[in-house]
C-alpha cells in the first residue's frame, strides 16, 4: 500500500537486520514438539524480551508503549516529507 512495506517497517523498528530464518524456526518447533516442551520462545532477542515482561510487566509495559509511540512518530514524520524528485 503505497509503498509501505511492513516487514521492513518492523524488522528496521526492532533493530533487525534480516528476518529469523523460517527453516530454522520450524527446526526448532519440531524438537519443541518432540521433547513436550509447552512454550518456545525464539529467537533470542525474543526470548530476553519476554523474560524481562515476566519479570516486571508494567516496566514492560511502559517501554511497549512508548517504542510504539516512537515509531508512529517516525511513520508519520515520513508520511508529512514532500516527495523528492
Amino acid at each position: 500500500m503505497g509503498g509501505f512495506v511492513g516487514r521492513d517497517y518492523y524488522l528496521s523498528g526492532q533493530g533487525v537486520s534480516r528476518a529469523y530464518d523460517p527453516d530454522r524456526l520450524a527446526a526448532q518447533v519440531l524438537a519443541a514438539l518432540a521433547a513436550d516442551k509447552p512454550l518456545l520462545v525464539v529467537p533470542a532477542q525474543a526470548r530476553m524480551a519476554w523474560r524481562f515482561a515476566r519479570l516486571a510487566p508494567g516496566l514492560m509495559d511502559r517501554m511497549s508503549r512508548r517504542f510504539v509511540d516512537q515509531q508512529r512518530a517516525r511513520l508519520t514524520a515520513t508520511d508529512d516529507e514532500p516527495s523528492r524528485r
